[in-house]
């Protein structure tokens, strides 16, 4: 299995994206277009695990609760996050890639549990 971002739906959705390294400005369109949003803002849940997120997403799109409940557990006090949102990691210079096979199985399970849903949805 490649590497791979995973994009996560208000609705609990769960999809992955292939993120490869490339350009920043390319990979922050992909991730953009992933979202549906024109400003990115990244929540950094580990040091393994970021959460791109839609800057201005309430103005337009659902809370994204499992979003929300995963950067709870990771000690981000409530704050809504809207829309879809996309979870990958980054290189050794801070760029964002796509997660290895063992952190999208681990990240699976975790949103199945806010998502309601399987960790294959």
């Amino acid at each position: 299995m490649e590497r791979a971002a995973l994009i996560l739906s208000a609705t609990g959705a769960i999809a992955e994206l292939d993120l490869r390294l490339e350009d920043a400005d390319v990979t922050s369109k992909v991730l953009a277009d992933a979202i549906g949003c024109q400003q990115l803002d990244v929540v950094r849940l580990t040091t393994r695990w970021d959460m791109w997120v839609d800057l201005d997403g309430r103005d337009r799109a659902p809370i994204n609760h499992a979003a929300v409940h995963l950067a709870h557990r990771y000690g981000y006090s409530w704050r809504p996050y809207w829309g879809t949102v996309v979870f990958a990691t980054t290189d050794q210079n801070g760029n964002p890639m796509g997660l290895a096979p063992d952190q999208l199985n681990a990240l699976r399970r975790q949103l199945a549990v806010y998502a309601g849903g399987s960790p294959r949805s």
